[in-house]
Formats: structure tokens, C-alpha cells, sequence
């Protein structure tokens, strides 16, 4: 049964065109019924739920598998008392294998198939929809007519739309647009994510992502294993109710600095401050090195619930993190690092390290020598 794809919660495996290829041979040479009908049946379904009140639906066919799948899902909705009208790419003898076998049980079933591409858009309204069957993951150029012509009919619609494993024209391993694309509000893929479908132009052509594994066991990784995983969200720390600030770690964040008499960097140390606020930290605190943005710094801070401060300590084996002109910066804790404090002198008090980091003449430069002491401290000063 097709279920959204994300957010997923647990690893996602994702194969490219040719890991997809294996694992559909493997699985047709296992299946019964044949996966065409199995996809066919998904997409049938995952239609009805996306448009639940559609009274015309327009399948757009293409010549290979895809093709099939669409004529598979319109055989069902054909029978489900659904308007079906699938226009077909290809006639009979070029059809792929499996898709020639579709078209002959579609006829069969008394479904309306037309030859070719109308000269104008079906007339469809914002309740029907169009599924997009013209290529799926074999789309590697761009389209030439007559798939460019279908893909303008279906971007034109009122109708939703839902695409067939890959929107028509995005590359399906790299998310690239190879030309006009298909924008999709849903996309039904089998049997498992393509990356393509995540990356580039894939999360704005797809819409809402589905996934129907068609049966797909959960070992297949082991005779093929993915090209890649997607994370999950990362799940909230579990907290104590007996702990405080004190227990769930600091953060001390040194940046903001000046780029000119009006502009700075203000802004970036204070998502920092944020993000590691709502990360989880205990406490978190920021000390701007520019003085640009300071008349609005004390509101924000307060309202974000993190201290601006000038001077502040850090436990053991914890770490500073240092913003630095165009890119440059350091991160303070067990190494040091190179690093840029524009307009002024960065102090950095360790156990056995001594840091001070200056600009001088556009230069950064970094002087570590050991000094004892009871705790790090770091020191922001002119």
C-alpha cells in the first residue's frame, strides 16, 4: 500500500537507476501478480485518495513500463465508474513487453484510449487529475515532442497531478531538470527512494512524495546494497526531570563581527545562538566582536533566552565556537584552529593552552603557548 515517504523514522535506503533495475528483476522474477499490476492497482488507489472527487482523470502514457503502469491504473478506475481517458505514446507492436500486455487487457476492459496527444487539454477541473506515465526513471536527455507537447498539457491543467515513480524530465539519479519537467503535487515511486527524488529539482517537481514497495523484502540490501541512506529527524534528547541549565551542557559562541561602518555579521551569531538553544543546550552564550546591529542585540537576546556576555567560562573539554571574515573561523576546545577576529584582540585561556588570535593588515594569526589555569575562560576584548 502506498505511504508517505517522509518524513521517514527510521534510515531511508535510496538506490540509484541501475540498484533500482536489480532489485526490480530480482523481485519480478518472485512476484505474483507481475509488479506492473501491482503498481497499476497502487496508483489507482493513491489517486482516489488524492482526489477523492475527481470525476475525469487523464492518464498521459508513454511507450515503456511506465506507460504500462498508467494503462494498469486506468483499468481499475475505469472500473471503479471513473471518466478515464488515457492518451498513449506509441502504438501496439513499440510498446515494451509488459506494457503491450496493459494495453491489451485496458481495450478489454472497455477503457477510452486514444492514439497520440489531444490537440488541446482535456477538459478537466481543480477536483480531477492527470497522472503522468510518459518515462518514469528512463528519462536521461531532454524531452523532444511529443513528450515536451504532453508535458505542457499536463502543467497547464487545473487538474492535480500525479507522476508515475519520477516526474517527466528530472533525472532520476541526480534530480537534474533535463529540460521542461512535470510538476507534480504527488508522486507515487516503487519500491524504493531514488535520489533524484531528493535532490536538485526533485523536492520541487514531486510534491507530496508516496512510496509503494511492491512486496520488496526487507533483506534486498544485503544482495544490493543501497547507494546511500536518508537520516531521519533527529529525535529530542530525553531530559530528566530532576537536571537544570547547569546539566545540559553550554555553548559559548564568539562572532558577529563588522564588515563596514553599517554592515556585520550580527545576525549569523545570533541564529547560532538559537539553533543551539533549541538543539537542546543548557545555556548559551554570545559575544559579538562588531558593534553593528548592537541597539537591536539586547532585545533579541532576551527574547531568545541566551546571555550576551563579554567574558565567559566553559567546562572541560568543551568548545568555542569562533565566527571569522569571509568564511574563516576556529573552533576552540581540544585543538585550535585558524581563525579572524575583525577589530579586535581574542583572548583564549585553557588548562594548557594560551591562544590570542588578532587581524593585523588582513592577516589572521594564531600564538598558543601553555599556561596553567583553573578553568577556560574566554575573553573578547579591543
Amino acid at each position: 500500500m502506498p505511504h508517505p515517504l517522509l518524513p521517514a523514522d527510521r534510515p531511508l535506503p535510496i538506490w540509484r537507476r541501475e540498484g533500482i533495475r536489480a532489485l526490480e528483476a530480482r523481485l519480478q522474477a518472485l512476484a505474483a501478480p507481475p509488479l506492473m499490476d501491482q503498481a497499476g492497482l497502487a496508483t489507482a488507489r493513491l489517486a482516489l485518495a488524492v482526489a477523492p472527487h475527481a470525476r475525469r482523470i487523464w492518464v498521459a502514457a508513454g511507450p515503456g513500463n511506465n506507460g504500462g503502469d498508467g494503462l494498469e491504473a486506468a483499468i481499475h478506475l475505469h472500473r471503479w465508474g471513473l471518466d478515464v481517458q488515457v492518451s498513449l505514446l506509441g502504438d501496439g507492436p513499440a510498446l515494451a513487453t509488459d506494457a503491450r500486455r496493459a494495453l491489451a487487457r485496458a481495450r478489454a476492459a472497455g477503457t477510452c484510449i486514444t492514439q497520440g496527444l489531444p490537440s488541446a487539454p482535456p477538459e478537466l477541473g481543480p477536483q480531477d487529475l492527470c497522472i503522468d506515465a510518459l518515462l518514469g526513471i528512463g528519462g536521461t536527455r531532454a524531452p523532444q515532442r511529443p513528450l515536451l507537447q504532453a508535458i505542457g498539457l499536463i502543467n497547464r491543467s487545473p487538474a492535480q497531478v500525479l507522476a508515475i515513480d519520477v516526474p517527466t524530465g528530472l533525472d532520476a539519479d541526480s534530480g537534474q531538470a533535463l529540460g521542461s519537467t512535470v510538476q507534480a503535487d504527488h508522486t507515487l515511486t516503487f519500491l524504493a527512494a531514488k535520489p533524484g527524488l531528493l535532490m536538485g529539482h526533485g523536492r520541487d517537481a514531486c510534491g507530496t512524495l508516496w512510496l509503494d514497495p511492491l512486496g520488496l523484502p526487507e533483506d534486498a540490501r544485503l544482495r544490493h546494497p543501497p547507494d546511500a541512506e536518508l537520516n531521519p529527524p533527529a529525535q529530542p534528547i530525553p531530559r530528566r526531570h530532576v537536571s537544570h541549565k547547569g546539566s545540559r551542557g553550554d555553548v559559548a559562541i564568539v562572532g558577529g563581527e563588522s564588515l563596514g561602518p553599517h554592515t556585520g555579521m550580527t545576525g549569523a551569531a545570533l541564529l547560532a545562538a538559537q539553533a543551539a538553544l533549541h538543539g537542546g543546550a543548557g545555556r548559551v552564550m554570545l559575544s559579538l566582536l562588531g558593534q553593528v546591529g548592537l541597539e537591536h542585540f539586547e532585545l533579541e537576546a532576551d527574547a531568545a533566552g541566551f546571555a550576551p556576555q563579554q567574558e565567559f567560562r566553559i567546562g572541560k573539554g568543551q568548545a568555542v565556537g569562533l565566527g571569522g571574515h569571509r568564511g574563516r573561523g576556529v573552533v576552540v576546545g581540544q585543538q585550535l584552529g585558524p581563525g579572524a577576529g575583525q577589530g579586535g584582540l581574542l583572548e583564549v585561556v585553557g588548562a594548557v593552552h594560551l591562544a590570542i588570535v588578532r587581524q593585523r593588515a588582513g592577516l589572521a594569526r594564531v600564538q598558543a603557548q601553555k599556561r596553567p589555569s583553573k578553568g577556560p575562560l574566554v575573553r573578547v576584548g579591543g
